[in-house]
């Protein structure tokens, strides 16, 4: 049964009949998205978006505080409980030194090709901001709003991570962050572990590499042979090696060492170090904790077959959640998106976002699709339409209360 109500005085509950729609104005909302979307801010570079987003948000009136990480949260008083819009200030590496915004009539927004758009995730920024625009200049009756910007999203939610949880109190949050067509709702994400191997085995010189442990061999065969989990497991489960690199002991893992170091060297040495960095990611927690299993497994039978060692270690990165359709904050969502006319839709996402890790806080948090798609590409680009539907469905949001 649904739990919220439509707060007093708000535009849906006016008696003159006017729209939220007509109260957007789209002209903003186009321009603050492509002035910050034309910011390069890749994941560890947020100080210049950060700051001009902090000044927009003081000049809406919002008490603006920036914690020891470099996060921002900014609060809007209102009535009753408060609920919470989540963002990333952060994009994955941009490509370039300049994003060159195009503004096409097709109703898309595209960067020229050379560089990502950065629309995942400013589409969502600038929404919020137009709607705070509308709160403010219609004067409508609000729950209290707190807006977090985190950093270093895309490298698995680093700001969220290292957010100060004592500047925020609400426990429900919405975050626009998934390039499904919009009105999509994610009810679950995955569990994500990432796991360290190093390998160790025996030098010796490359004309007499049987008195040596290569410790090639040892990771072909615990792929190849001893069958490593690797890839697409199943509809809920991935795994992948991110990097890995070998050589010798004392040479490849030397601090400040480089690949350029690295090749300048002799080749006639039989490599006896081997490090692999890798992740596993699922719906299911047992699954996830299998397949760890299974990947320490193979490279231990492998170095034990060539008489070789290995040190694995495992780290949490995130834990998963999943919510029910019949969920109240999930009904919330479902109503306003019926509103606005949108047909919904339900995703069960394998990619995670800062949702993880402010479930792990007990904040109540759902993704919902945004307006940009192929994100992490130089083909992304942002729809329009959706940019105004969601500033739209922000305002709806804020005006219904527990």
């Amino acid at each position: 049964m649904l739990k919220y109500r439509l707060m007093n005085n708000s535009l849906n509950n006016n008696q003159k009949g006017e729209s939220i729609m007509e109260h957007i104005n789209k002209k903003r909302l186009i321009e603050t998205f492509k002035e910050l979307a034309s910011i390069p801010s890749p994941s560890g570079q947020e100080e210049k978006i950060a700051q001009v987003l902090t000044e927009k948000l003081e000049k809406l009136d919002l008490v603006v505080q920036k914690d020891a990480y470099g996060n921002l949260v900014a609060k809007l008083d209102g009535e009753g409980e408060s609920i919470m819009l989540c963002a990333h200030m952060d994009t994955v590496a941009v490509g370039g030194d300049v994003i060159n915004v195009v503004d096409e009539d097709k109703g898309e927004i595209k960067s020229d090709g050379t560089t990502i758009l950065g629309a995942d995730n400013k589409d969502s920024i600038a929404a919020i901001i137009e709607m705070l625009a509308v709160i403010k200049g219609n004067n409508l009756t609000h729950r209290p709003v707190e807006i977090v910007l985190t950093r270093e999203e895309e490298i698995i939610s680093k700001g969220a991570k290292n957010l100060d949880f004592s500047l925020v109190s609400g426990k429900e949050c919405i975050i626009s962050d998934q390039a499904e067509s919009y009105g999509t709702i994610t009810l679950s994400a995955p569990y994500n572990y990432k796991f360290n191997i190093i390998i160790s085995g025996k030098r010796c010189h490359s004309k007499e590499p049987e008195k040596g442990v290569d410790v090639i061999k040892i990771l072909a065969r615990a792929i190849e042979v001893e069958n490593m989990p690797l890839g697409r497991i199943d509809d809920n489960t991935t795994s992948n090696i991110a990097y890995q690199y070998s050589g010798l002991s004392g040479e490849v893992n030397g601090e400040g060492v480089t690949v350029a170091d690295i090749i300048s060297k002799g080749r006639n040495s039989i490599p006896d170090l081997g490090v692999v960095h890798g992740e596993v990611r699922s719906l299911e927690k047992s699954s996830l904790e299998s397949i760890l299993k299974a990947i320490e497994n193979a490279f231990a039978n492998a170095a034990d077959y060539f008489g070789g060692k290995i040190n694995f270690t495992v780290e949490k990165l995130a834990d998963g959640y999943v919510y029910n359709k019949s969920d109240p904050f999930v009904l919330m969502i479902v109503s306003i998106f019926k509103e606005q006319g949108i047909e919904v839709k339900f995703f069960h996402s394998i990619g995670g976002s800062d949702a993880n890790l402010l479930m792990e806080y007990g904040i109540r948090a759902i993704v919902i699709s945004s307006a940009h798609r192929n994100n992490h590409q130089k083909s992304e680009y942002l729809i329009v339409d959706d940019l105004v539907k969601l500033a739209d469905f922000y305002i709806k949001l804020v005006q219904f209360s527990p």
